[in-house]
């Protein structure tokens, strides 16, 4: 089963300053799979990598 988390900041202006700065270190985690467009990050738990039948995603995360 997967989950998804829509993720809101208290201040818009912070999070359009710091967007690249969150995008570079989600792709920097071991259980990034892929940024499907600029606002949408998928995540694998790091022990589902290698089945054969696994989900595409354990967890995507929306901004």
């Amino acid at each position: 089963m997967s989950g998804e988390f829509y993720i809101r900041f208290e201040s818009f202006e912070w999070y359009q300053n710091n967007q690249k700065s969150i995008a570079s270190y989600l792709s920097s985690l071991p259980c990034f799979i892929e940024q499907n467009n600029r606002n949408e990050f998928w995540l694998l738990g790091l022990e589902d990598r290698d089945l054969p039948e696994r989900w595409e995603f354990d967890m995507r995360l929306f901004f």
